[in-house]
């Protein structure tokens, strides 16, 4: 079944001999996993059995995810779409694959916006999809091309949109976003958008 149900999920089809073998996918499938199907951001004892070891109490008693919930959040779509294919696992993890696409897209329109021609772009796009551990990652339920996305997108706005007000909402939501993404990108982000604050005034 594609569609499995929190016992299902712990299994060991699921888990250590299956597609959520690894702790982190397990821990960020359970929140979306209980956010969609149980409503909430407080673990069941079958969702909560599912996210360790990454697990915490909250001062209510109550069990709750130890990661940012970014990830988990932006995979709702894809989950909700498998699910009416009976493949709603697929659909959370290919989360990770649209914004792969996405970044090698954002990679070739930034390099042609540096002037470099379409078969450089296209070959830089395609070095860092395929050449680097960004292939990897775009199978797995993990933060790295979320991070990576919201990056070239604020960088991609700002050249495009030449340091106007629209590129700067572009840059703060961004840098916004990519905190609930996982909290570390606080200081790759914030000299992002102090860039975008300074070139404004620039204007």
């Amino acid at each position: 079944n594609g569609n499995p149900d929190s016992e299902m999920l712990q299994s060991k089809h699921w888990t250590w001999d299956g597609p959520l073998e690894l702790s982190p996918e397990r821990g960020r499938i359970a929140l979306l996993y209980s956010f969609v199907e149980d409503h909430s951001l407080q673990f069941s004892l079958d969702v909560a059995r599912l996210a360790i070891p990454d697990l915490a109490v909250n001062s209510s008693g109550k069990y709750v995810s130890l990661f940012s919930p970014g990830p988990s959040f932006l995979a709702i779509p894809g989950y909700l779409l498998g699910k009416q294919f009976g493949v709603s696992i697929v659909g959370a993890f290919a989360t990770s694959a649209f914004f792969a696409i996405l970044n090698l897209i954002l990679i070739y329109a930034i390099s042609i916006q540096l002037k470099s021609s379409r078969s450089a772009a296209l070959l830089g796009a395609l070095t860092f999809s395929f050449a680097t551990p960004a292939f990897v990652y775009a199978s797995e339920l993990y933060q790295h091309h979320m991070t990576v996305f919201f990056l070239l997108i604020s960088v991609w706005a700002m050249m495009r949109f030449q340091r106007s007000f629209f590129a700067l909402a572009i840059v703060w939501f961004s840098c916004a976003i990519s905190i609930v993404v996982d909290n570390p990108n606080i200081f790759l982000m914030f000299p992002v958008g102090i860039f975008s604050l300074f070139s404004l005034k620039e204007r």
